[in-house]
């Protein structure tokens, strides 16, 4: 087995700045002067990235193929958007607008919990 052919190496190629970002922000949070300065205004964007690596982690290792096959497939897109009601749209993307509301509450109140404590 081909050892760059793993999905983490894939992942780790793929995202190296986003993954060099969080890496930047944890080291300047555990630094004392500047985490002493900054506060948890660091803890913001250190979550939401983690947040975000953790979701492309799942994605690029679990179901790689089938995402990027239909993202590349930008008829299957335009079709299956096409064959949803326009009730239905609206539902969809007040769900999803939801999730991006409530993935925000989450990251809030570990920013609060960590901060008081």
């Amino acid at each position: 087995m081909n050892l760059l052919k793993l999905p983490i190496i894939g992942y780790i190629k793929r995202y190296w700045i986003l993954l060099a970002a969080i890496g930047i922000l944890v080291w300047a949070y555990t630094s004392g002067t500047l985490a002493l300065t900054m506060r948890g205004a660091l803890l913001i964007p250190i979550f939401t990235l983690i947040a975000g690596a953790s979701g492309l982690l799942l994605r690029n290792t679990f179901n790689r193929s089938t995402t990027d096959q239909y993202v590349d497939n930008k008829t299957w897109i335009k079709r299956d958007w096409d064959s949803l009601t326009p009730a239905q749209r609206i539902l969809f993307t007040k769900i999803e607008y939801g999730i991006y509301f409530l993935g925000g509450c989450i990251i809030a109140a570990g920013l609060v919990i960590i901060i008081n404590v």
